[in-house]
């Protein structure tokens, strides 16, 4: 038995609703007497009131303003810091504001990752958890680096799922530029080495899945009825034409690849080719 239109709305809204409340109870955790642990870790802070002064300090991620030390850590997430200064000012709730931010950011985007293949009540679940989590609560309330290290993070898994699920080539570049910022977040030296082996396991996958997903396979297709490779994602519009009984043969070949879209309208093939060349 469906749910009725008005049932279902109702179920959306309080959703949305119950998402809304762990966000603010995200944000609420993580701002509490935030004043209480001052600048943190001092010479972060102090690293970002250098950084304020020029750009030199800024590039070259400087602890004093003459920028002849380096801080420890990759700059990113203290680049993050210094716009927050130069936003509101040169406080301690302007520095570790940056942290509760991406934290909070941190908690939105699992829920969005989650919700999609698992659903609502799987994606509240993991928002919730992120939220409560004692340590992430505490780093989201200093001004270390983690915090930035875990929303690009996240976000590098969006793109890794995505260019799996689309067989994108973008997708994929642009979740190893975000892993890339990532290590210059938070990870140096041995974490470099270690991680590095592991992306380059799951590109590794990931390139073997682009390559034979990224269109069905052309083998036998002479006499097949269109949308029927097991396991491959066709578009809706290509579904529909394999409902009509539409069968590859060298005429509807002949129709679809000079100009797809006008044999079969929203197809995700948008180019055309002569395939079958002149002398068909």
């Amino acid at each position: 038995m469906t749910e009725s239109p008005e049932a279902d709305r109702k179920t959306v809204w309080l959703a949305w609703a119950a998402f809304g409340a762990i966000l603010g109870l995200a944000a609420f955790l993580r701002l509490w007497h935030l004043d209480q642990n001052g600048y943190g870790r001092q010479y972060y802070a102090a690293g970002v009131r250098s950084m304020m002064d020029s750009a030199h300090a800024f590039f070259y991620n400087a602890f004093d303003p003459a920028a002849f030390l380096s801080i420890d850590k990759p700059p990113v997430a203290l680049w993050m810091q210094v716009l927050s200064a130069r936003l509101l000012g040169f406080s301690a709730f302007s520095v570790m504001l940056t942290q509760v931010v991406l934290g909070v950011l941190s908690v939105w985007l699992l829920h969005r990752l989650v919700a999609r293949p698992f659903g609502r009540a799987a994606a509240l679940v993991a928002a919730l958890c992120l939220a409560l989590t004692p340590i992430s609560v505490a780093v989201d309330r200093s001004n270390n680096t983690e915090s930035a290290l875990t929303l690009v993070l996240l976000l590098a898994a969006w793109a890794l799922l995505r260019a799996t699920e689309a067989a994108s080539g973008r997708l994929l570049v642009l979740a190893m530029a975000l892993i890339g910022v990532g290590w210059a977040k938070g990870m140096t030296g041995k974490d470099l080495r270690e991680h590095a082996y592991s992306v380059l396991g799951n590109l590794q996958l990931i390139a073997g899945r682009l390559w034979t997903t990224s269109r069905p396979t052309l083998k036998g297709i002479v006499g097949r009825k269109a949308a029927s490779v097991a396991d491959y994602k066709y578009s809706d519009a290509m579904i529909a034409k394999g409902g009509e009984g539409v069968v590859w043969d060298e005429a509807t070949l002949a129709a679809y690849l000079p100009d797809p879209k006008a044999f079969v309208p929203k197809t995700k093939m948008v180019f055309g080719t002569n395939a079958l060349g002149s002398g068909r």
